[in-house]
């Protein structure tokens, strides 16, 4: 860039906000960016949306923020409630919950899908897809960020556009954390697993039950629930010497995941696909919970944990996955996402209407204590911690264990379950410590 085209953009940046990555981290901030009135654009490299089954999870603070973009009663019409949940082992239920706030179970495509309306509604160019960013360029009031266009004819073309702050959202695999050269720390907690959607149209899966294919399915309690067995609306966790089996109500069916013991302590190299992912699924399924289901398809993954740090390079700040990397098992990576992009907006919108040039300090007096990125990275690090140890906890949880270890496990369970600690259980599983903290 000329020295005349770097004070022209430090001058008159093309936008305020540029955001990398079109995921629901990425489009929500900008469509609460959009409502401040703020002129933004989102930087997608996909083409469309990914309809592989992700994170399906909605907890209650990450709901308060769905209120905010306007699509809360969209996302309530098309989830299921997940209102508390049940640790079993096989026929026994060693405790369950109730939710004072329901978790809304909605796939993650679905949720895109809402918010990318959402944001059309607000601006009909603000999304661009197809771009993929190559490197970023700090200037001294703005930021310029290059990308190419994976529609155009000639791909290898490079664009570029400024703004006076970039939001990167583009996931684990994050370009805008390498482009800022921030260190993407380990941390504690790993596992491996297999998952399915098995879509089931009748109202509940109980003793007598089908799974929507035709199969029968073990019953999801023990608790009196007729022959229909207990409502959808539930959670359950099967805690098994072989390792954790766990079923959520889906729009439509369940979702089943089962840990993956790895043979003779290998390395994940020998993680099932295609029909052998299904067939480990059902396998697991069956042997813990003695539920039979038919998953025409399963995907694997390995949970891991990472930190991004920094977090806030000048005015480059990471978000989402790109931020944190969290085991979505526990399903905080979303809300905290999500809670996170809230906030973000609220400090850059704060910054740019206060007229400051640059991103504020911690040394700048506001009456708002998120009117700086220093304290609203200090925070978002503080989240990702929290989380991330609590992701730990369930899988450590959900590991295969020996008979004193799996007899040990089953006594935690059925005394977190007993009052007062079964609330204080259900409100750190629904996150609502994200909301107060």
């Amino acid at each position: 860039m000329t020295d005349a085209a770097a004070n022209a953009a430090l001058t008159h940046p093309e936008h305020d906000v540029a955001v990398v990555g079109g995921g629901p981290v990425g489009v929500l901030a900008a469509v609460l960016l959009a409502q401040r009135g703020l002129d933004v654009v989102v930087l997608e490299r996909r083409v469309g949306i990914w309809d592989r089954p992700r994170a399906i999870g909605m907890h209650p603070p990450a709901l308060h923020v769905l209120r905010q973009a306007g699509v809360l009663d969209r996302a309530r019409s098309a989830g299921r409630p997940i209102e508390g949940g049940s640790a079993r082992d096989r026929d026994r239920v060693l405790g369950s919950l109730r939710f004072e706030e329901a978790v809304l179970s909605l796939p993650q495509q679905e949720l895109e899908r809402m918010l990318r309306d959402r944001l059309a509604a607000l601006g009909a160019d603000i999304l661009r897809e197809g771009a993929e960013v190559t490197r970023l360029e700090q200037l001294n009031g703005a930021v310029a960020v290059v990308w190419r266009d994976a529609r155009s004819s000639n791909a290898e073309t490079e664009h570029r556009l400024t703004a006076r702050y970039v939001i990167g959202a583009d996931g684990v695999r994050s370009a805008v954390r390498r482009a800022i050269g921030a260190e993407w720390r380990r941390l504690r907690g790993t596992a491996a697993y297999v998952m399915a959607d098995v879509e089931s149209p009748e109202s509940s899966v109980g003793r007598s039950s089908t799974l929507g294919d035709g199969s029968s399915g073990a019953g999801l309690d023990g608790e009196s629930h007729g022959a229909a067995g207990p409502p959808l609306e539930s959670a359950v966790l099967w805690f098994d010497r072989e390792g954790v089996a766990e079923s959520f109500a889906l729009p439509g069916g369940r979702r089943w995941v089962a840990r993956l013991v790895p043979p003779h302590r290998s390395r994940p190299a020998w993680l099932p696909s295609g029909q052998g992912a299904a067939s480990a699924l059902a396998l697991a399924i069956r042997r813990r919970t003695g539920a039979v289901i038919a998953p025409t398809e399963a995907s694997t993954f390995i949970a891991r944990q990472h930190l991004a740090e920094p977090m806030v390079k000048g005015r480059v700040v990471l978000a989402g996955d790109a931020a944190h990397e969290l085991s979505p098992i526990g399903g905080q990576g979303m809300a905290l996402g999500l809670v996170g992009a809230e906030r973000l907006s609220r400090v850059i919108a704060h910054a740019l209407r206060s007229g400051h040039s640059g991103p504020r300090t911690s040394n700048d007096h506001s009456d708002d204590d998120d009117a700086t990125l220093a304290t609203w990275a200090a925070r978002e690090r503080r989240h990702a911690l929290r989380a991330a140890v609590q992701a730990e906890f369930n899988m450590a949880m959900g590991r295969a264990a020996g008979p004193f270890m799996h007899a040990l496990r089953s006594a935690a369970i059925r005394m977190l379950a007993l009052p007062p600690l079964d609330r204080l259980l259900a409100r750190v599983f629904t996150l609502r410590w994200l909301a107060r903290d």
